[in-house]
């Protein structure tokens, strides 16, 4: 689905510049992103299982901190570090479901934004074993976590949780034969989407090593939701730091400061604040072939 279907009450000669290419969208491709993808990532497997806002405490030495997210915002991620006390004595039991409803869900609630509260009815907690170590996946008001076998829960999120670094965007391998098609249409129009200013701010008082971690997973919290933002062939990867890289065809001029407008309103749900500059969006120029679009969009 594309940017502008998910922006209500935008002026009629402010036309949406992802819907200019509309005539390259086609039954069967869905989103461009999840075509690229060769791995399953945190939000992916949680949605292919049927849960709807969903995350993973992990630990780090005496703490833990949330590590995967789905659907979860920054203000939640912001306020997600514990300890490791605290889980041992939340959950005296290390296997099965653990469920928390009512006033069972008061301790839980220190660590989801005001904006996430409203929206909790239950709490599902599974702990979930990790190279030794014990995670524990949480999914809201889910309705299925007795439908999955534990054993079938670990097996998925274990690789997912055991990697190393994680390999979204400029590592991912992708199809440029799909990326090609963009320009029988137009040359290639080339963005950086920056969170920088807003993420430094957000995770200054955090100590290293959790200001890093935490800022890593805010950043793949919002590309999940950016790159949704996003129709086929129009795409957006994740750079370096706390930058995002887009390219867009169409036929008209594309208008940087619309697209930062759009970009904007449609991530109001993940930064939850009254600032409307949360992303800044840069031209990078114009790109008239498959090589260069590529070496923008995996280059450092």
């Amino acid at each position: 689905m594309g940017l502008l279907s998910r922006i209500e009450n935008l002026n009629a000669e402010k036309k949406g510049l992802l819907a200019r290419a509309s005539e390259l969208k086609s039954s069967g491709d869905g989103d461009f992103c999840k075509v690229l993808e060769n791995r399953e990532d945190f939000p992916a497997f949680a949605e292919k299982n049927g849960f709807d806002r969903s995350g993973v405490f992990s630990p780090q030495g005496d703490y833990y901190f949330l590590s995967e997210t789905q659907n979860l915002d920054l203000n939640t991620i912001v306020s997600s570090l514990s300890t490791k006390d605290f889980w041992t004595g939340l959950l005296t039991e290390k296997k099965g479901w653990a469920v928390f409803e009512g006033e069972k869900l008061t301790p839980l609630f220190q660590f989801f934004s005001e904006e996430m509260k409203e929206k909790i009815r239950k709490i599902s907690i599974l702990p979930v074993m990790v190279a030794g170590e014990v995670h524990y996946f949480f999914a809201i008001n889910a309705i299925n976590e007795g439908e999955l076998s534990d054993a079938a829960l670990e097996e998925q999120l274990e690789p997912i949780l055991n990697r190393k670094e994680n390999s979204i965007g400029k590592k991912l391998p992708f199809d440029e034969e799909k990326l090609a098609e963009g320009f029988s249409v137009s040359s290639a129009s080339l963005f950086i989407i920056s969170a920088k200013l807003t993420l430094e701010n957000a995770f200054r008082d955090f100590a290293s090593p959790f200001k890093e971690l935490l800022k890593k997973t805010a950043i793949n919290q919002l590309y999940a939701y950016l790159k949704t933002l996003f129709s086929f062939p129009n795409c957006c990867f994740s750079g370096r730091d706390e930058e995002f890289k887009a390219v867009i065809f169409s036929k008209d001029e594309t208008d940087e400061k619309l697209l930062q407008f759009q970009l904007n309103l449609s991530a109001k749900k993940f930064f939850s604040s009254q600032n409307e500059q949360n992303l800044l969006v840069l031209s990078a120029g114009i790109c008239p072939n498959l090589r260069g679009t590529v070496d923008f969009l995996t280059r450092d």
